[in-house]
């Protein structure tokens, strides 16, 4: 290894020698001394002599306090004119109390050793501060990786936000503000919004654009960003899983029965996992809903985004993953890959027969549950619209007469025709039972809300007997009850609402009924108030008017 030129700075004789003994009799990582290397100087003037005679210096050891010119001030010099930083500079010191160094010296050098040391502690400190000082730099050089990710990835939300409000590209004054905002701190991802805020505000200020940047909209295109990966999360691993079990029989030699439910058991037992999740909601047909899916949450997604949430992320995601699935296995099927990718099923044409067969009720069990999936995924998003403030807003706005659904929807998108829409009508039937012993509200139902909601049934009853023979063979999907409604067992209608949910268990999923409604006079508006915990309902106020009712079946 080369020889290092060091230079020793104290006004000590001692502790020249003590430091120089040390250097030369340890072993310390990237340095090679020898005593005709290792010149001396008793202050920070004299070192600079020493320095002035081109012995090419690459240690400094230097104490703090000397006569003339401190040790402090003379690193200080050598860094004002550039000669510092081809150098690896110690300080020594007597000092008892820990040493307070401006920080563009503190930066500069490789640390501080205090006095009294002896030659053999003196190495070791040195030792010490090098290893203190590597480990610094790479965190410190991990702090600039993160960093330089960090405002990779805050430019990419940039850009997402303006391609969200129409601006397809931006001027280099984006990235200069991207630049300063990250010149002078480590920025967290608590600070992403903020930061986020008020880079675009500046951008959009600077470039004349009329937008007022969005907290909201902010936090959705992080939120989304944040999704994304999260969407394997869901994965139910049908299609893997079949593969899996493929590639094990046929590499072990099992018998018929072992062959068969490996690769129809685990399939099976998923998808009736799957099944139970779906099933309370009716099969609709998926050639009719499903390839609007995407283009309906993508746009609805647009006017309130946080519309898409982790559930309805979840129930895409599976709906996918078992349409996928079916597509697979009816193309298994049908090029009769049962007696080419199954050794055993080449070989035993019953084998091969039997295996066939169970596959196809796996497919059929899969085409049932693309249609409750699709029901599901129909009844989630409008259930997602009622919440929406946004797209109440925008339905009202645009659609006032029109239900919120997939097909009223899409019309209104240009997305299906007028004799298309005729066909999501038997989907769209809404059964509306109404319970009052008030025959003018009664009449009201029937008569005006029939004639507005055209795939609705408006089914009217005076008499509880009489509803509850209706119940025996027919679902409700909405229930609109009178508070005032009284009877044998029951003063009110919450209490008449609750007789009902203990004979009739399934009127309380959500599957079969969506909403339930009390009619309520204003001096009852408190009274009912006490019943909001126990149940969730929606008050219709009396006297009725057209409008309130509309509005109220349709977004509460």
């Amino acid at each position: 290894m080369r020889v290092t030129p060091a230079l020793i700075v104290d006004d000590s004789p001692m502790i020249v020698k003590i430091i120089k003994r040390s250097l030369l009799t340890n072993t310390i990582d990237g340095y090679h001394f020898a005593d005709d290397s290792i010149y001396s100087a008793s202050d920070g003037m004299e070192a600079f002599e020493v320095m002035g005679r081109a012995y090419d210096i690459k240690l400094i050891v230097t104490d703090i306090n000397m006569p003339y010119l401190n040790g402090d001030e003379f690193i200080e010099i050598l860094k004002d004119t550039g000669k510092l930083s081809n150098l690896e500079v110690v300080f020594v010191t007597s000092s008892s109390t820990h040493l307070i160094l401006k920080s563009e010296i503190e930066d500069s050098i490789l640390g501080i050793i205090y006095k009294p040391f002896r030659y053999e502690s003196f190495a070791e400190e040195f030792k010490s501060l090098q290893k203190r000082k590597l480990l610094q730099n790479i965190e410190l050089q991990n702090i600039k990786i993160e960093q330089v990710e960090k405002k990779e990835f805050i430019e990419k939300m940039c850009f997402l936000y303006l391609v969200d409000i129409g601006i397809d590209s931006v001027t280099d004054s984006l990235d200069l503000i991207i630049d300063e905002s990250f010149s002078n701190a480590q920025i967290t991802k608590e600070e992403y919004p903020e930061l986020l805020y008020s880079i675009l505000s500046i951008y959009l200020f600077e470039t004349q654009v009329d937008h007022i940047v969005s907290h909201k909209r902010i936090k959705c295109i992080l939120k989304r960003k944040e999704n994304a990966p999260n969407v394997k999360k869901y994965h139910i691993g049908l299609m893997d899983d079949f593969k899996k079990e493929l590639d094990y029989v046929n590499s072990k030699n099992l018998r018929p029965t072992e062959i068969v439910t490996a690769l129809i058991s685990n399939t099976f037992d998923t998808l009736s996992m799957t099944t139970s999740h779906v099933k309370k909601f009716p099969r609709v047909d998926n050639k009719l809903f499903a390839p609007h899916f995407e283009y309906t949450i993508k746009e609805l997604t647009k006017i309130d985004c946080e519309f898409e949430d982790e559930k309805l992320l979840k129930l895409m995601s599976e709906f996918k993953e078992i349409s996928e699935f079916s597509e697979f296995l009816y193309d298994f099927l049908k090029n009769k890959e049962v007696f080419k990718s199954i050794k055993a099923a080449s070989l035993s044409r019953a084998l091969g027969i039997e295996i066939k067969n169970r596959l196809s009720k796996i497919l059929k069990i899969t085409y049932a549950l693309n249609k409750h999936y699709c029901s599901s995924l129909e009844f989630y998003i409008f259930k997602r619209v009622k919440s929406s403030s946004e797209i109440h807003r925008f339905f009202k706005k645009n659609m006032p007469k029109a239900i919120p659904c997939s097909s009223t929807f899409l019309h209104f998108k240009g997305k299906i025709t007028t004799k298309e829409l005729r066909d999501y009508a038997p989907y769209e039937m809404q059964k509306l039972v109404v319970i009052s012993a008030e025959l003018k509200t009664l009449e009201f139902f029937k008569i005006t809300m029939g004639d507005t909601f055209k795939n609705w049934g408006v089914f009217c009853f005076a008499k509880s007997t009489i509803l509850e023979a209706w119940l025996g063979s027919n679902k409700p999907n909405k229930i609109v009850i009178d508070y005032d409604y009284m009877g044998s067992g029951f003063k009110n209608g919450v209490e008449f609402l609750n007789l009902l949910y203990k004979k009739y268990p399934e009127l309380k999923n959500e599957a079969v009924v969506n909403g339930i409604y009390f009619i309520t006079k204003e001096q009852r508006q408190e009274e009912i108030k006490e019943y909001r915990d126990e149940l969730k309902f929606a008050n219709i106020a009396y006297p009725i008017a057209f409008k309130d009712v509309f509005e109220v079946l349709i977004y509460d």
